[in-house]
């Protein structure tokens, strides 16, 4: 017996050994030479961290823990991170990074870029610290965290380069400088966690391309250039490791910045310039290739009652009114284009103010060779408000099926304020404006002020036709609500509570073109439901 439990100690010693990756030895610690406290140091802190970073990666194999004491940082260039780094301080609060010019900030050591060189970054940990700019100078493509090497857009084969990236408990605020505050590309595995990521330069809060197997979750994302969060194309992949988490974020103010500048560059090229309409949205999804995704438990908040967007002020009092007669620079809550096998659950969205274009939009993304229509889209138990002008709630163009699916929205929640106003010219909640195959709404709750909302479901435009319109129980004002128009076919449902032997009397709704419901049993009809409205009952169904 003391044999026995002599030899379960050695092996239990040997298990507390290990390391937390299983793969490395025991964290090799390195020295923080930094100087704290002076914006004077900027330069030479570069050197001694550029020093770190080869003791760093001289211990190939180990994680090579930098603990970063309180203290202000300064920095004047970007600052290179090999694999195996894990970077953290004493608290978003107490340590801090800061870069006096408008450069990227961190970045990862990569040597070769070309697709199929193999993993060439990985395990980098950066965790409780801030990261944000002191100066007054400019840049359109810098980003505070960078894992994005460069690529050739022509090969998208064998792309990933980087694996096992995590960003949480940071405080990352690029004091609208550069481009996106955190970009990451051609990740395999990637956690953004926890974190504030304020005021973005012209572009993205959180973006992420050529990547799988990523959560963004628990971020508090604000005042955004363009998107508050943006999967710009070819991320997830078909198995369950590829899936692309964003869940319980809050995502405010988007679409500040973007608008101008991206008019502003169009009018360069072309001073005729029109009717430059666009939108972007606190999650967004541009495609191509977008699938895997999971979108749940965020709250998404832009725009003031009564007011426009920044932009729209600022591109009137430049160009004038006779060339902006309406607003052309819109809110969006989520984009899925060029996304399929789509989760969408527990959101909630509010939209506020002169300038929204829709609570959810999807469409079709071309890009070169590749084509990506919506497909398999599940929409459910999400929380819809607006207050203000809204031009078109649901916005739909090119759905496809996929597993049965095309886009389905159930158990949703739409509300619009008393003195909001559904602006395109149906009034209807969806709107199809291109030819799709299938589109399902159940038990999806409308509340508006009696008048303003006319269709549940309208096709619109020359041509455009939608094959298969389901629609059960849905409800406006408590009363059910299934008009649609324009060319579509909708298939016949009926919904009913599961019959229990004994039964006397069953109910339960039927839709359009049902006209008739009866009672079968082995074959043969044993009575037709009383009907009022789209109600029907057996008052004798246990016969």
């Amino acid at each position: 017996m003391k044999k026995w439990i002599v030899a379960l100690f050695l092996v239990m010693g040997v298990f507390f050994l290990l390391p937390e990756n299983g793969n490395a030895a025991a964290n090799h610690v390195i020295q923080v030479t930094l100087k704290a406290n002076d914006k004077t140091a900027s330069s030479d802190n570069v050197k001694k961290w550029n020093q770190m970073m080869e003791e760093a990666s001289a211990n190939k194999g180990e994680i090579n823990q930098v603990t970063i004491p309180a203290g202000t940082y300064y920095f004047d260039s970007t600052l290179l991170i090999p694999s195996n780094v894990t970077l953290s301080g004493k608290g978003a609060a107490e340590s801090k990074f800061v870069f006096t010019k408008a450069v990227t900030g961190v970045s990862g050591i990569i040597k070769n870029k070309t697709p199929g060189a193999g993993i060439q970054l990985e395990n980098v940990t950066i965790k409780d610290l801030t990261l944000t700019y002191d100066t007054t100078g400019k840049s359109d493509g810098a980003n505070i965290i960078q894992f994005s090497p460069g690529f050739d857009e022509e090969n998208r084969a064998n792309y990933k380069l980087i694996k096992n990236i995590r960003l949480e408990n940071l405080i990352v605020d690029a004091k609208e400088i550069g481009s996106s505050t955190i970009s990451l590309s051609r990740v395999q595995t990637a956690q953004v966690v926890n974190n504030q990521v304020k005021n973005s330069g012209k572009q993205n809060g959180i973006a992420l391309e050529f990547t799988s197997g990523a959560t963004i979750s628990g971020n508090v994302v604000t005042n955004s250039g363009k998107s508050g969060i943006q999967l710009y194309r070819f991320n997830g992949g078909p198995n369950a490791i590829d899936k692309i988490i964003v869940s319980n974020n809050v995502v405010t103010d988007w679409m500040q910045r973007f608008g101008f500048y991206s008019y502003e560059r169009a009018y360069q090229t072309d001073p005729n310039t029109e009717n430059y309409i666009m939108a972007d949205s606190g999650i967004d999804s541009y495609g191509p290739e977008n699938t895997n995704l999971l979108i749940s438990g965020n709250v998404l908040k832009a725009g003031t009652p009564g007011q426009e967007l920044p932009d729209n002020t600022k591109l009137r009092e430049k160009y004038g009114a006779a060339r902006f007669p309406e607003n052309m620079l819109l809110l969006n809550a989520i984009r899925l284009t060029g996304a399929t096998n789509v989760v969408v659950e527990n959101n909630q969205v509010s939209l506020n103010g002169k300038d929204i274009l829709a609570f959810m939009s999807s469409n079709q993304r071309i890009r070169g060779e590749y084509t990506t229509k919506p497909s398999n889209i599940l929409v459910r138990n999400n929380q819809f408000s607006g207050d203000g002008v809204i031009r078109y709630p649901i916005r739909l163009f090119e759905v496809q099926v996929g597993s049965g699916r095309g886009i389905e929205f159930t158990g949703n929640g739409f509300h619009f304020s008393q003195g909001s106003t559904i602006a395109n010219y149906y009034k209807a909640v969806a709107e199809v404006r291109g030819t799709s195959q299938k589109l399902a709404f159940s038990n999806n709750i409308i509340t508006s002020k009696e008048g303003k909302v006319k269709f549940l479901v309208s096709v619109n435009g020359t041509g455009i036709t939608l094959k298969e319109l389901v629609t059960t129980n849905n409800l406006l004002n408590g009363k059910t609500f299934s008009a649609a128009r324009g060319t579509y076919s909708r298939v016949p449902t009926i919904s009913a509570p599961i019959y229990k032997t004994g039964t006397k009397t069953l109910s339960g709704i039927f839709e359009s073109p049902v006209a008739k419901v009866r009672l079968w049993k082995n074959g043969k009809v044993l009575s037709q439901a009383q009907t009022n409205g789209n109600v029907f009952v057996f008052s004798n169904a246990s016969t």
